[in-house]
């Protein structure tokens, strides 16, 4: 998780409008300490935010804990292959700089 911003091939930054939360709540990764947060983007995307159990979830924890909808500035990269097969659209790592919009 921490290099993931590192070994993109490119890192983007873009604003978004998070409308919900696709499972309703953090959710800790099968089988790893990954936590994810998928939002609901007004666009009609998916943009999950990533942290580590036990250790730094401070982006969920912002993102999570804001009144919808809320604007949100952030770095995110491309998903793996695997994710998108679950939808998911644009992921923000837990290093990634964010920044919330009024």
């Amino acid at each position: 998780m921490r290099n993931w911003l590192e070994s993109a091939e490119e890192v983007y930054e873009g604003a978004f409008t998070v409308t919900g939360y696709e499972e309703g709540r953090p959710k800790q990764s099968q089988g790893n300490g990954n936590v994810r947060l998928v939002c609901c983007t007004k666009e009609r995307k998916t943009l999950v935010f990533w942290g580590v159990a036990g250790e730094d979830t401070l982006n969920i924890d912002r993102v999570y804990g804001s009144k919808l909808p809320v604007k949100v500035r952030c770095q995110y990269i491309e998903p793996q292959d695997w994710g998108k097969g679950y939808g998911h659209d644009w992921w923000c790592p837990q290093n990634a700089k964010i920044a919330f919009e009024s």
